[in-house]
């Protein structure tokens, strides 16, 4: 009877914590997707790829944690784009032992809603990022986007000195 009860519990937990971030990636907004798109185009001719990509439900002055795996050795890009309608965004990085290893702030994300923090981290492991709107409103979407460099940026075609072909010439009259 025991082990049943406590299945149960644990099946109840679960779902609830299913429904929780069901509601907290539900959202949608358009304009967001396409800056999130975008930034991943931009960054791909230098070998970046997109190993997690949310639009996450954000209520006003509440952080959301998102567990981020980064490997060892790797640039990586963690993109934040926050409503415009926010009177200001904050980005904190925090290690496994919940120490913050760093923190940027926007005040005006009516002028820029995007941020872009490089880091390379020394060892493979799980970090949290906190993520937090100030709106006007009670809840409005943010996105978060991971990339990671898998690959050397590709080089611009080069032509070798001395190799370059002449250019053609008119024949001489005589």
């Amino acid at each position: 009877m025991m082990k049943k009860i406590v299945f149960v519990a644990a099946g109840l937990s679960l779902a609830t914590l299913a429904q929780a971030q069901q509601n907290m990636l539900g959202c949608m907004d358009a304009s967001l997707r396409v800056q999130a798109e975008q930034v991943k185009r931009d960054l791909k001719p230098q070998g970046f790829v997109s190993i997690r990509d949310m639009m996450i439900t954000m209520k006003s002055k509440e952080a959301v944690g998102v567990p981020v795996v980064l490997t060892q050795g790797k640039l990586h890009q963690l993109v934040f784009i926050g409503s415009k309608e926010a009177s200001n965004m904050h980005f904190e990085l925090y290690d496994k032992a919940k120490f913050r290893i760093d923190e940027r702030k926007f005040d005006n994300p009516s002028e820029s809603n995007l941020l872009i923090y490089s880091i390379v981290p020394e060892t493979t492991d799980t970090f949290m990022v906190a993520l937090t709107q100030n709106l006007k409103t009670k809840s409005a979407c943010g996105s978060f986007t991971i990339l990671r460099q898998d690959e050397k940026p590709q080089a611009a075609p080069t032509t070798k000195p001395g190799k370059a072909k002449p250019a053609a010439s008119k024949p001489k009259k005589n």
